[in-house]
């Protein structure tokens, strides 16, 4: 299997993140070739870039493709001993140029919210959200922006409907998710149950304590919410960051009011810990921070999970 390139297909910028979700590290230590292309060009180009860089390795090469005709190109150059892992936003076109270049697909999914195809309230909601998009730009004017969004619109269902490429080997972190990729699973599609990074971190974080910590605390599960680059992309806003701490900061108070020290689990993504004041700021440490904590304070967070397997209350 070593033989094997595996090619990582990603649709925004390599980070931390990522990297933890696939393991990236792991496999270039087994000894695995790895070829990471980066499609943010095309698929999410409103993304901020990130510096971030895996551990130096000669099984390692990280490509920026900037256009889908020189992804075209590029799998069509690749040898048969390749593998890939879908690990970009869902997109027919992309799979049906890996399947026609005779590369088995793996897609791997944890974490995220479950989606349901059977749903008629979601279908409502997407279909509701969709048209509101298309109001704003109407009112706007954006016309060539609504033109090129129905090109780009049909041009995947074009793919979807006609040319759809199965997944070879989808693994599972958590069977509810199952619905996420239900339209792309076929007869011949492996899947393999498996579970979610949070799982690992939870076993180790049992013995895995963070140094200088109170007694008694409520761990606050950050989202970047003001700053979140995912608002960038999609041109929105969730509140002036003025406002959003100074509201939480008064919550904040009220607790410590209570006897708790709030301690703030930064998220991956946050470029400071100023707007909290002088409170206690951990990146990276969620785990341990939850597992030692008096109870969790959360708005939406992933990290809840680490809430859940450690049986701690939760405030939102």
């Amino acid at each position: 299997m070593k033989n094997i390139k595996l090619i990582v297909l990603l649709s925004q910028p390599l980070n931390a993140h990522i990297e933890k979700r696939l393991n990236l590290n792991l496999l270039l230590t087994k000894g695995f070739s790895l070829e990471i292309l980066d499609l943010s060009a095309f698929m999410m180009p409103n993304y901020p870039s990130v510096d971030f860089r895996l551990n130096e390795s000669q099984n390692l090469t990280v490509t920026k493709i900037n256009k889908k005709r020189c992804l075209k190109l590029f799998l069509e150059k690749c040898s048969r001993k390749c593998v890939a892992i879908d690990a970009s936003n869902q997109n027919p076109w992309i799979r049906y140029q890996l399947n026609r270049n005779g590369i088995p697909i793996i897609r791997y999914l944890s974490g995220g919210l479950p989606v349901s195809h059977a749903s008629v309230d979601g279908n409502s909601q997407l279909t509701s959200t969709l048209l509101k998009r298309f109001l704003i730009k109407l009112k706007r004017g954006e016309i060539r922006g609504l033109i090129s969004g129905f090109c780009k619109f049909f041009h995947k269902k074009y793919y979807f409907f006609f040319r759809k490429s199965y997944l070879d080997i989808l693994i599972l972190g958590g069977d509810r998710l199952r619905g996420n990729e239900s339209q792309y699973i076929g007869k011949n599609t492996v899947i393999i149950e498996s579970h979610v990074p949070d799982v690992e971190d939870f076993v180790r974080s049992q013995d895995n304590n963070v140094e200088d910590l109170p007694k008694k605390y409520l761990v606050f599960l950050d989202q970047n919410i003001p700053y979140h680059p995912d608002l960038k992309l999609l041109n929105s806003r969730y509140s002036e960051p003025s406002t959003y701490f100074s509201r939480i900061g008064h919550f904040f108070e009220m607790l410590e009011n209570l006897g708790f020290e709030v301690i703030i689990a930064l998220h991956p993504r946050a470029e400071g810990s100023d707007d909290f004041g002088n409170r206690k700021c951990y990146k990276y440490r969620t785990a341990s921070l939850v597992a030692n904590s008096s109870g969790v304070i959360s708005h939406f967070s992933n990290s809840i999970n680490f809430a859940v397997l450690n049986n701690k209350p939760i405030i939102f």
